[in-house]
């Protein structure tokens, strides 16, 4: 029986994406099910796979403002993210739900540091000619403390197999969606 492990896999992006490149994401603030990872499985090391984007793009933009409304919307990439079908088939509910509930984590983390982004643009002095270098150096910073942390909170819950930290965790996660800030 092959080790409890999941992994994540960042897929980060900044600029714009078609609506069609967007079919396959959710960003709804749900909880995720296994129904939405739908992608094949492609590890024989990790018992789920969960696959995310983070996307910066104009909001909106009316000719003659100084700038336009950035934006970042953090989606859950179902067609890639993937649950080994042994690992459904062979563990209990309660197992099963542990591990969902860390890949959950995964997806939480990201939707946090959209938020915190967006918080940060909304109240942002903007300069004209300059708006689209800030709004990317504002949207990189966060992605690498968000990357810092997915592999922090991978470290410390061992890809959720240490049942205590992923507790802590998940009460910092919870934490951290309620006040929009990425947990330190």
């Amino acid at each position: 029986m092959k080790p409890l492990y999941t992994i994540t896999l960042l897929l980060l992006s900044a600029f714009i994406t078609t609506a069609q490149e967007k079919g396959d994401m959710v960003i709804e603030d749900r909880l995720l099910t296994w129904d939405d990872f739908q992608g094949k499985h492609k590890s024989d090391a990790f018992d789920a796979m969960t696959y995310y984007i983070i996307i910066m793009e104009p909001n909106k933009y009316m000719p003659g403002d100084p700038v336009p409304d950035y934006k970042v919307a953090a989606y859950f990439k179902q067609r890639e993210s993937s649950v080994d079908r042994k690992f459904m088939k062979d563990r209990t509910d309660e197992v099963k739900a542990h591990v969902l509930k860390h890949e959950q984590g995964h997806y939480d983390i990201a939707r946090i540091a959209a938020r915190q982004i967006n918080d940060i643009y909304k109240n942002f002095s903007w300069h004209p000619r300059r708006s689209l270098y800030q709004a990317d150096s504002i949207y990189r910073n966060f992605n690498n403390k968000m990357r810092a942390l997915q592999l922090k909170y991978d470290k410390e819950t061992n890809h959720s197999k240490i049942k205590e930290e992923q507790l802590r965790w998940n009460k910092l996660i919870t934490d951290a969606l309620d006040n929009r800030r990425l947990p330190e």
